[in-house]
């Protein structure tokens, strides 16, 4: 009896999983479009990714959601739209399967992506990228000019980027490699990674770390509510590095021809300079620190504090 019941229930899952599939829709169109266009792709659910190519042309192959009311996909001279629109207000939609589709455009298209539940992938765009979920991952590789990134709930992964970027996540992870240009990177509740980066980084978290390793900078800053900061690279000639932590440590190491005025403060922890022989003060009426010192022509600036926390120094 038992076994019965299993081959009935594997029937009953075989069909339904057959009915689903059937019931999305395949999708394989390609029009015309110019090498410069701007690309507006909407999906609520799902996978997308979305490929630069060398054609004037956009391509658009995959599922469609099995909820799908209407397939729009528009070229219109230099603006191109590719939406999968669902039935307003009906419930139940989560417990049904979203698009799967992969979209080819030209390499140099100025892109924006808007997704609700949705994994994205974005490689090769040359034009710029504004990418935005509310629930998924953003993997956006290999863009050129500018990359605008937001989710809510999900990581951001960035690598070989140039321009002005900008990558902000209220709750996971953004990581950021091989990056150059003006970089600012927020996190609510989050960690914050940049390596093989360079020129200008603006780092914000409310709680969460923030790592830069192997970046070189003309200037570097930021604050941090509760998490650590760590910098390991190399400042240029007359560059800055400013940074406050409410609650938590600052770790700054520094190439050893930098020649900056120094200002390093701390409410409650200690200070290790591990960088020159100056030694920190520290305050006759409670546990607070400072070290204040200038090295060589003193052109670059470092400022560095903790409300609660310790500052370290060093060489890199």
């Amino acid at each position: 009896m038992r076994r019965l019941y299993v081959q009935i229930l594997a029937l009953v899952l075989l069909a339904v999983s057959g009915q689903a599939l059937a019931a999305r829709q395949k999708v394989d169109e390609s029009k015309a479009a110019t090498a410069d266009g701007f690309v507006k792709i909407v999906i609520v659910r799902g996978h997308l990714r979305v490929e630069g190519w060398d054609k004037n042309s956009i391509h658009v192959s995959g599922l469609l959601d099995d909820q799908t009311r209407e397939f729009v996909f528009n070229v219109d001279k230099d603006y191109s739209t590719i939406e999968v629109r669902l039935p307003e207000g009906r419930s139940g939609w989560w417990n049904n399967t979203g698009s799967d589709l992969v979209v080819q455009v030209p390499r140099n298209s100025r892109l924006e992506v808007s997704v609700v539940s949705t994994d994205t992938d974005i490689r090769d765009i040359q034009g710029g990228v504004n990418a935005g979920t509310v629930s998924g991952d953003l993997t956006v590789e290999k863009v050129g000019n500018k990359a605008d990134l937001t989710t809510v709930s999900g990581d951001i992964q960035l690598r070989d980027a140039s321009g002005r970027i900008s990558a902000k996540s209220v709750s996971g992870n953004v990581n950021v490699t091989d990056a150059h240009g003006n970089l600012k990177l927020h996190s609510v509740s989050g960690d914050i990674v940049a390596r093989d980066a360079d020129d200008e980084f603006e780092f914000e978290t409310i709680s969460g770390d923030i790592e830069a390793t192997h970046v070189t900078y003309k200037h570097a800053g930021g604050n941090s509510v509760s998490g650590d900061f760590e910098i390991y690279g190399k400042m240029m000639p007359a560059g800055s590095l400013d940074f406050d932590s409410v609650s938590g440590s600052v770790r700054a190491a520094l190439n050893p021809d930098v020649e900056a005025r120094f200002d390093l403060e701390v409410s409650s922890g200690s200070i290790t300079n591990q960088f020159t022989d100056d030694k920190p003060r520290a305050s006759r009426y409670g546990g607070s620190q400072s070290l204040r010192f200038i090295k060589g022509s003193g052109k670059a600036e470092v400022s560095l504090t903790s409300r609660s926390g310790d500052i370290i120094l060093s060489k890199h």
